[in-house]
């Protein structure tokens, strides 16, 4: 029997009973409906058997019995595991571009809100559509509100213009499921960073524990990246190589495998996607990799007189919180109907997350050129901040030192000329050929201390390499 309207069809079973099975599917847009409708429901209840009708009728011109095609359903799922494909989500689910965005109250009545173009909505979902992790609180319910998100949550930050809006813009993106950049949050003491790392837990994803100190094991990091959807950091100094290399994976989304302690041959796995937060009073990371990936929010200390206890702090922001939801709800729902006619000239790196942020940014009325700009401006307040790094100190103090412009040569001469030369040995990597792959990485935070340096493949000795005072 000819059938293809299952191929639109994502199939969800009961953790606990193979033969309970839900599906969502989506019923186009009309002229009655301006919106795609999601329907998520039981195979056997009555909406989903006259979709089957429905769908059937429209590619065979003919009718069948939606029992006939449930029973074949159920009896695929025992033989061949439609339980295989499910993957439930962490706290959300969806993105603007499919046009539905879920995200998981962790009620026991399993309720989470559904965004979608005409708006948002509380509905209840199957039981096993959302992991609930043993640190996970419930959400509280949000508003319905026209107030402006800008003004609602930018009198909680402590920064200038620009970040506050870039950081709000980031905040509803987070909503998102996919690749969302990591936000460092670099503060002196008595700036608020520990403060506001709470309230960003309380709107995204509440939870018994608002930060953790980071581990100083990459194991370690991954049994803590795999317990929530949004990690918060509190107080980090350093992210050596191993560790940028597993938040990199948490970004964009991996698996890693590891053998389990105490055990001889059982895998555990680790599948990444998250939220990841740091904060720290000089986090700047030192890996071109990791640093890709993140958004900088420097905050600014705050003045004795204007000092107010956490705990004031917190109680009027949590009167505020439903509004805030209920605006961050808005803005995701009108962001919806703005990413699909989006054609930006240029995507940054983190394009997919760039094109999310650019709709978010329209929707709270803020125009393209202006957000490339704060964007744009952020990536370079970062590579100032990162030009301090090791490897371009040794660069710059090199270049400082000599009479000339510039310097020019193989990949090796200039190697262990600038090795030679500088007082940290450790500042340079131990090969000539990873040297030339941290340079090209590092391009950007060395264009902030005026250097700039041209790579050159033609020559028969190997890469030529050339850096040039600004």
């Amino acid at each position: 029997m000819q059938f293809n309207g299952l191929d639109g069809i994502e199939f969800y079973t009961h953790k606990d009973d193979r033969n309970r099975i839900f599906a969502e599917y989506v019923i186009p847009k009309s002229q009655n409906t301006p919106y795609d409708i999601y329907k998520l429901v039981s195979i056997k209840s009555n909406y989903f058997e006259s979709y089957l009708r429905g769908i059937y009728l429209h590619e065979n011109d003919s009718y069948s019995s939606a029992k006939e095609l449930i029973e074949g359903i159920i009896d695929f799922n025992n033989n061949f595991g439609i339980t295989d494909r499910i993957e439930p989500k962490v706290r959300t689910a969806g993105n603007l571009l499919k046009g539905l965005v879920e995200y998981s109250l962790c009620t026991t009545a399993h309720e989470c809100i559904q965004i979608t173009p005409n708006g948002w909505k509380i509905i209840n979902t199957p039981e096993n559509k959302f992991i609930v992790t043993s640190e996970s609180q419930t959400q509280i319910k949000p508003y319905q509100t026209n107030e402006n998100l800008i003004v609602l949550l930018g009198k909680y930050i402590n920064t200038d213009n620009d970040s506050k809006i870039l950081f709000i813009i980031w905040l509803v993106q987070a909503f998102c499921e996919g690749n969302h950049s990591a936000l460092l949050i670099m503060a002196e003491r008595g700036s608020g960073k520990s403060t506001l790392t709470k309230m960003i837990r309380k709107i995204l994803d509440p939870s018994r524990v608002d930060s953790v100190v980071f581990p100083d094991k990459a194991d370690n990091l991954l049994t803590t990246l795999s317990n929530s959807y949004l990690v918060a950091f509190d107080n980090v100094d350093e992210i050596n190589k191993d560790a940028s290399d597993v938040l990199c994976a948490a970004i964009t989304g991996a698996s890693y495998t590891k053998r389990e302690v105490y055990t001889t041959n059982s895998m555990a796995v680790f599948s990444l996607h998250n939220t990841v937060i740091m904060n720290g009073i000089d986090i700047t990371p030192t890996e071109s990799d990791f640093a890709e990936r993140c958004l900088l929010l420097k905050l600014n200390k705050i003045a004795p007189q204007k000092r107010k206890t956490d705990s004031d702090i917190i109680t009027n922001f949590e009167k505020d919180l439903p509004y805030i939801l209920g605006a961050i709800f808005n803005t995701l729902s009108k962001a919806m109907d703005i990413i699909n006619n989006l054609n930006p000239a240029t995507l940054p790196r983190m394009a997919e997350s760039y094109l999310d942020m650019l709709a978010i940014a329209i929707a709270l009325g803020i125009d393209e050129n202006e957000f490339y700009r704060i964007y744009t401006d952020n990536i370079t307040r970062l590579d100032k901040a990162r030009s301090n790094s090791d490897l371009v100190m040794a660069v710059k103090e090199y270049m400082n030192g000599i009479s000339g412009r510039y310097i020019e040569g193989t990949v090796y001469k200039i190697y262990t000329t600038i090795k030679n030369s500088t007082k940290n040995k450790n500042a340079l990597p131990n090969s000539a050929s990873h040297f030339s792959r941290k340079l090209r990485a590092e391009y950007n935070a060395l264009s902030t201390v005026d250097l700039t340096v041209n790579f050159d493949d033609t020559y028969s000795d190997g890469t030529h390499i050339k850096i040039i005072k600004k």
